[in-house]
Formats: structure tokens, sequence, C-alpha cells
């Protein structure tokens, strides 16, 4: 039996290290929005750019230098992409982890294996 843990596909939110006061809705990278994998040593900017954009739903407790609170859209959004990468790599961390967790360790582990039960050569 399989399940899809569909809850976890529209965002949580997730506070940010250090910062209590500071949470991140974010949604995991879907296939649609990814052309290769966020790891990949090729990855350009604009490519980031579009995951980051996709994955980062909303912000809470984000201010700016007057302490007024910063509104989550795409504007701003490429301002947090182009000046806070502690954010940027949070996210897309946070997205990969979630991603991963769609679909469970012992579901993942009986993908690897064979339809007589052998675990399938990995190396392709």
């Amino acid at each position: 039996m399989r399940t899809l843990n569909h809850k976890k596909t529209t965002g949580i939110w997730l506070e940010f290290p250090n910062d209590p006061t500071f949470k991140l809705n974010i949604r995991p990278l879907n296939i649609l929005s990814m052309n290769k994998p966020p790891t990949a040593t090729e990855t350009t900017q604009n490519e980031i750019w579009e995951w980051f954009n996709y994955i980062l739903v909303d912000w809470s407790g984000y201010i700016d230098e007057e302490s007024k609170m910063i509104e989550c859209n795409e504007e701003m959004k490429k301002l947090v992409f182009n000046f806070d990468q502690d954010v940027v790599s949070f996210c897309i961390e946070q997205a990969t982890k979630l991603r991963n967790e769609i679909v469970t360790v012992e579901e993942a582990d009986n993908l690897k294996k064979s339809a007589g039960g052998e675990v399938a050569n990995s190396a392709s």
C-alpha cells in the first residue's frame, strides 16, 4: 500500500534557525519546477530563482529597516533572493527535505527492490 502525504505538498510553516519570530511557509520542490536536482553543479541563477519563488509560499516576521512588516510577494522575494542567501539556502534545503518526506523511507526502500524482492542495482 502506498500513501501520498499530500498535506506536505501545499507548504508547512518552519521556524528559521535561531530566530523564533521569523517563520517561512515552504512547500516541496516538485517535478514540474525542477529540470535538474537542486544539488546539480551546473544550476543557473534563473533556475534557483524559479525554485525559490515556487517553494516560498509566505513568511511571517520579516521586517525592514524601519521595523515594518515586509509583505511576501514576488517583488520582495526577488530582493530576498538577491540579498539574503541564508534564507534562500534554508528554503531550498527544507523544500528538498519535504520532497523526500512525501514518500516514507520504508516505501522508498521498497521502490529499490525488484519484483522478486532483491535490492535493485542502483549503479546507473
